[in-house]
C-alpha cells in the first residue's frame, strides 16, 4: 500500500480512497483481524497518506469512525440509507465528520437510470443535510446528484 500512495502522488492525485479498511467485521475471510489491527493499519494508510502530502478518505469502517476521525480528511460511504447499524441508519453514524466540519461524500446505488430518478427523492430527503450524495446506476458512469 505504500508504494501505491507513492504512485497515487507521482500521478498527482490529491487524495486516496483505500476500500475495505473494515476487513476485522469480516471474520468469514479467515484472516482473525481484530479491532486493534484494523485501527493500526488504517492508521498506518493516512499516516502514508499524509507523509505524501495526499488526503485520504475512510471508507465504509462506521464502527470506527470516532478512533479514526483525527487521522482522516473526509468520509465516503456506500448505500449507507439501505443498512442500518442496530436500529440506527448508517447514515448518521457520520455525525462525528460532521461536526467537525470535514466532508462525507455519499453513494447510493440503483439498477437504472429511471430508479435513479424515481428514487432520487426519498434518497436525498432522507439523508443528512451536510452529506454530498450521488445516486450511481450500479458502476456505470451515470449519476443524479442531490
Amino acid at each position: 500500500m505504500r508504494k501505491r500512495i507513492q504512485m497515487a502522488q507521482q500521478q498527482g492525485c490529491h487524495g486516496v480512497d483505500p476500500g475495505n479498511v473494515d476487513g476485522y467485521t469480516q471474520s468469514d475471510l479467515g484472516f482473525n483481524l481484530t479491532y486493534d489491527n484494523q485501527i493500526d493499519y488504517n492508521r498506518f494508510l493516512a499516516r502514508e497518506a499524509h507523509n505524501h502530502g495526499l488526503a485520504i478518505g475512510l471508507k465504509n469502517d462506521l464502527l470506527q469512525i470516532k478512533d479514526l476521525l483525527h487521522d482522516f480528511d473526509f468520509a465516503i460511504n456506500e448505500s449507507c440509507e439501505q443498512f442500518r447499524y442496530n436500529v440506527q441508519k448508517n447514515c448518521l453514524l457520520y455525525q462525528p465528520f460532521f461536526d467537525a466540519r470535514k466532508p462525507v461524500f455519499h453513494i447510493e446505488y440503483v439498477r437504472s437510470p429511471s430508479a435513479a430518478h424515481a428514487q432520487r427523492s426519498a434518497i436525498c430527503s432522507n439523508r443528512p443535510s451536510d452529506m454530498n450524495t450521488i445516486i450511481k446506476v450500479a458502476l456505470t458512469n451515470y449519476k443524479v446528484d442531490c
